[in-house]
């Protein structure tokens, strides 16, 4: 049996490539989603039901599937329209620092007769007064720390803008990768189902023929079955997949598609960036922004109460006619000019500036120590995040060098089994193992496509950058 097996072995290259040819024909004869038959598969004392897939409607890329979320996202759109509101409001409150005019006109009776009542308690019968009235705010502290809030207000919704979009870079791409995760394992599995399949009709005649046991054939069936079964599972995930991603388009009619792409190569990352881009990355995330808006909101609040211990100063004018007809030139005018500095230290009782001040420092503070939070939690992130990528990267690398060794060693023993040199109990461990390791590269692939995207999210990357 020495010189058979060495024969074998010798002859086992130009197998191979017909081995790996068959299997690399059957990969590509798998069938794409919408070329799969709906009718249940044929196969002795099973029904495996087919899940009812539709012809996709568009093929899509990754730029394809940014353009459309940016333009319907729901979650996205809401944080646009929230930045914009608050930036009408912000731009708002520089009112209090611009004139105000107001146009009144007033009809008086008073005693049974037309007239309008002087202080003096003169009643003339002049029963129309319009007047006009202005007033400017010279110097208000009060105002000016509405803006200053205003403006926090605004940078907050600027930064939960980025923040919407940052997570929706992150959902919608790992959507689009389970999507064409999908996609690949349809035709893994599909390659996976017609080699069991071939190697359970090979057992089958071999058992027929009386040099293999019954045993091994009903394994060999089984494990046919359950290659099958996968491969219909990988249908009902495509389906899933499908919607999982139309949520993330924010498209409502939920229509099935078809991404064109395959696994993006990843870009390589094996040093974690300096502290001074750290710093840099650490101010550009919008959750350290969000907080940092905060911090100024509680400094605006701050500065609103010690408003009350500084003075304000205002003047105000006014003009107004005196008729009986509205705006006639024989009414009698009048007017005032008015300039006024008021200190409002006691208006809210004695001790209410000393409390309020002391009440927004210590928000102040708070905010501010959350901001070092914040800055810590994603400094950790940024660790984490780029040692999983880092650690994903590796083993994509070395599940790919695998799949290589099992499919050569596979290759070679399948000869050895045909030729009666490799006995059942030994063979079918290395055909699972090969075809188990088909599918763990592809989920490495998908890993490191995902962790690829977790790292993009803590860097703070947005939609559309």
């Amino acid at each position: 049996m020495t010189w058979l097996r060495r024969w074998a072995l010798a002859a086992a290259p130009a197998l191979v490539g017909a081995v790996t040819g068959g299997a690399a024909a059957a990969l590509a004869a798998a069938p794409v989603a919408v070329d799969i038959p709906l009718s249940s598969a044929t196969v002795p004392g099973v029904v495996y039901i087919m899940p009812q897939l539709e012809k996709p409607q568009a093929k899509l890329t990754w730029g394809d599937c940014v353009k459309i979320a940016l333009n319907n996202e729901p979650s996205l759109l809401a944080a646009w329209k929230t930045q914009q509101e608050q930036l009408a409001s912000y731009y708002n409150s520089y009112n209090g620092f611009l004139p105000n005019v107001q146009l009144t006109d007033t009809y008086n009776k008073f005693q049974g007769l037309t007239g309008v009542s002087y202080s003096q308690g003169f009643v003339a019968n002049y029963p129309y007064e319009p007047q006009v009235a202005a007033g400017l705010n010279v110097f208000n502290y009060s105002a000016l720390a509405s803006i200053w809030s205003a403006r926090a207000l605004w940078l907050s919704s600027v930064a939960g803008r980025r923040g919407a979009a940052q997570a929706l870079r992150y959902n919608l791409k790992v959507a689009f990768s389970n999507l064409l995760y999908s996609q690949a394992s349809i035709k893994v599995n599909w390659m996976i189902q017609d080699l069991w399949r071939r190697n359970y009709e090979m057992v089958l005649l071999r058992y027929r023929s009386g040099q293999e046991s019954k045993g091994n054939m009903l394994m060999m069936r089984g494990l046919y079955l359950n290659a099958l079964e996968a491969y219909y599972q990988s249908l009902r995930n495509l389906r899933r997949n499908q919607k999982a991603l139309d949520q993330y388009l924010g498209r409502g009619d939920f229509k099935p598609l078809e991404l064109d792409a395959s696994f993006p190569s990843s870009y390589v990352v094996r040093v974690l960036p300096d502290d001074a881009a750290l710093v840099r990355i650490l101010e550009g995330r919008p959750d350290v922004a969000t907080q940092k808006a905060a911090v100024k909101s509680a400094e605006a609040g701050l500065s609103q109460s010690r408003s009350l211990l500084i003075p304000q100063a205002r003047v105000s004018a006014n003009y107004s006619q005196l008729g009986q007809q509205f705006w006639h030139q024989d009414a009698q005018s009048n007017y005032s000019l008015v300039g006024m500095v008021s200190f409002p230290l006691l208006s809210g009782g004695l001790t209410n500036a000393w409390y309020q001040i002391k009440s927004a420092m210590k928000a102040r503070d708070a905010a501010q120590e959350q901001l070092r939070v914040v800055e810590y939690a994603a400094r950790q992130d940024l660790e984490i995040t780029w040692s999983s990528f880092a650690s994903a990267q590796d083993q994509q690398e070395n599940q790919y060098n695998m799949l290589l060794a099992l499919r050569e060693r596979n290759a070679e023993d399948d000869v050895l089994y045909q030729a009666g040199l490799m006995v059942f109990d030994i063979w079918e461990p290395i055909v699972a193992q090969r075809l188990s390791q088909e599918l763990t590269y592809l989920l490495a692939e998908n890993t490191a496509l995902q962790q690829e995207a977790n790292w993009e999210r803590a860097l703070g990357k947005e939609l559309g950058q």
